[in-house]
């Protein structure tokens, strides 16, 4: 049974005189909502009173990488990884962040570490698969990315299409049903920020201005 990330006695306090899993808990929540930087500075002061909290450098490494700040988003994921080597949401996350900043030989060897741990990560066994493309050995890729696929029958990451690129199987006949559902979820969590998403919204919005206004002769309606 995989351990939890160690985390200090919860009777510290800021001094605000909240608890530090009352710092942690805002810091969460304000990660839920995507506000990168004050979630970055509550976990900074969970960190500064609970150093060994190692989910805090998780989340901290998490709120850094979205601030674009990648370089100290590594920091706070090797500071997890230090305090738990088998943290693999950590390794996970800072092999993706090496990948950002093109330092693909460091980032294969944090997703290496993860499938040597858990064999069964697929996430982490096609990015394996993926770093190694990059470094120039395509048969240590072919092997992975054929792994992932056994594991992965959906084919969520698109192996089979990558592979296919690289000249080391046929050229499937259509994107998995996997990888369609997965590019579809990745556009629907942005959907409500597209211009003209809502646009029958402003529609109305504009109809009800001209009833309310009748010496209004032009509708800007978007």
């Amino acid at each position: 049974m995989t351990a939890h990330p160690k985390r200090e006695p919860l009777g510290q306090n800021t001094e605000h005189g909240l608890s530090v899993e009352t710092v942690r808990l805002l810091g969460l929540s304000l990660l839920q909502k995507g506000d990168w930087d004050r979630a970055a500075a509550q976990f900074r002061l969970v960190v500064a009173l609970a150093p060994e909290d190692t989910a805090t450098y998780n989340n901290l490494g998490i709120a850094l990488r979205n601030l674009g700040k990648r370089e100290a988003a590594v920091r706070a994921f090797e500071a997890a990884i230090e305090r738990r080597p088998d943290y693999l949401s950590a390794r996970y996350s800072l092999g993706t962040t090496l990948g950002e900043l093109g330092r693909s030989k460091q980032a294969l060897d944090q997703f290496a570490a993860i499938v040597r741990l858990a064999p069964e990560h697929v996430d982490a066994r096609f990015a394996l698969g993926e770093m190694l493309i990059e470094t120039g050995d395509q048969a240590s890729a072919a092997r992975h990315l054929s792994i992932y696929l056994s594991l992965d029958p959906t084919d969520r990451f698109g192996a089979a299409m990558r592979l296919a690129r690289i000249g080391l199987a046929p050229l499937p006949p259509r994107a998995s049903a996997g990888q369609i559902e997965r590019l579809y979820a990745k556009k629907a969590a942005t959907w409500d920020d597209m211009p003209g998403y809502f646009a029958c919204n402003h529609v109305g919005d504009r109809l009800q201005q001209s009833i309310e206004n009748p010496l209004a002769i032009i509708l800007d309606i978007g």
